[in-house]
Formats: structure tokens, C-alpha cells, sequence
């Protein structure tokens, strides 16, 4: 998806590397920067529940039903562990519709 985003153009996609290095924080930078360029109010490093801290979160306010909240969890290395845990503890914030993770 980045590779077509940042080529604007399919006929301009390279074949990607198997092996690909990605930088983190990069990767959260874009998926922010997509979320604000779709219209959703988008933050980076947001705790959205107890003890869950969060990579990306896109809000959107609808009317007067309330907020809907998707949020992106990006993992690179660590424990993969942790990584769903701290997914499961976004689910419970009630504004919450969906959790991504990008991996």
C-alpha cells in the first residue's frame, strides 16, 4: 500500500524486496498522515485505555452519536506478547471500532 501511495502512479511501482527493513516510527508517521489526508483527527503515541499506549489513533466525531475510533499498533520486534496485549486492552475503550495491526 505505501509503495503504490508513494509512487502515485502503479506503472511507476518497483517490485518490492523480500526481505524489507522498515523504520518504526516512519511507518506510524505514514499511517498518521494517511488517517489526517482521509479527514479522521489522527495522533500518534496516545493512551486510548488503562495501560495501553498506542501507535496510531484516527477519530472521527459523527454528529451527535459520538466518536469512532480505529487505532494502529505497528511491530518491528519485540515481544509479540505484549503487542497483542496492548491490543486487547484498546478494544475495551468503548469508542473503539476496530485495532490494525501492522507488522
Amino acid at each position: 500500500m505505501y509503495e503504490v501511495w508513494s509512487a502515485g502512479d502503479l506503472t511507476k511501482v518497483e517490485e518490492i524486496p523480500k526481505k524489507y527493513e522498515f523504520d518504526h516510527d516512519e511507518i506510524r508517521d505514514f499511517i498518521r498522515d494517511i488517517g489526517i489526508s482521509l479527514g479522521f483527527e489522527a495522533e500518534t503515541e496516545k493512551t486510548i485505555g488503562h495501560g495501553a499506549r498506542v501507535d496510531v489513533i484516527w477519530r472521527a466525531k459523527i454528529a451527535n452519536l459520538g466518536v469512532v475510533t480505529y487505532v494502529f499498533e505497528v511491530h518491528k520486534s519485540g515481544s509479540i506478547d505484549s503487542f497483542v496485549l496492548n491490543l486487547q486492552k484498546a478494544i475495551r475503550n468503548p469508542t473503539v471500532q476496530k485495532v490494525i495491526a501492522v507488522s
